[in-house]
């Protein structure tokens, strides 16, 4: 398929509200153990920069980027990755964290997955404060929390 020949890695998701449209979430993704980066957040940023033109080229519209929290990044490259995550917005597309029970929470708390709740609340809340527009999350009723809490802080005075 296009997708597949001309991109690293692309989820396509049907969108809900209408079924003629098609999503696609490009997700930075490697398979290294160490992966190399100079600098993650600009190498990420770069690689989105070239698919979404990819993209526009193929006449695809609805696009929304995820950086790839936990894939092919050290524990480093993920929290460096989420304190300039606010850096995509120059792109003017929806962004998605991916962060629910990942390792980069596990490792630093020494928790299990299962454990990571608290992590995850938290990270989440840093990843709406740096521009995320959508949460992807195992606990539902927790990230909608998190998402009113952080609506009530953004319209407070």
């Amino acid at each position: 398929s296009y997708i597949h020949e001309n991109l690293c890695d692309a989820l396509i998701i049907l969108n809900r509200q209408d079924k003629s449209k098609l999503d696609i979430l490009l997700r930075i993704c490697s398979k290294e153990d160490q992966p190399d980066y100079k600098d993650v957040s600009l190498e990420v940023l770069d690689f989105f920069i070239k698919k979404i033109a990819t993209l526009r080229k193929a006449d695809v519209i609805d696009i929304i980027l995820d950086p790839g929290f936990g894939f092919g990044k050290t524990v480093n490259h993920n929290y460096t990755l989420l304190k300039q995550m606010q850096i995509f917005k120059i792109l003017e597309l929806p962004l998605l964290a991916g962060i629910s029970r990942k390792s980069m929470i596990t490792k630093v708390l020494n928790v299990s997955a299962l454990e990571a709740l608290n992590g995850s609340s938290v990270l989440h809340m840093i990843a709406l404060q740096k521009g995320a527009n959508i949460l992807r999350v195992h606990d539902v009723k927790e990230a909608v929390e998190v998402v009113k809490l952080f609506a009530t802080f953004e319209s407070a005075n």
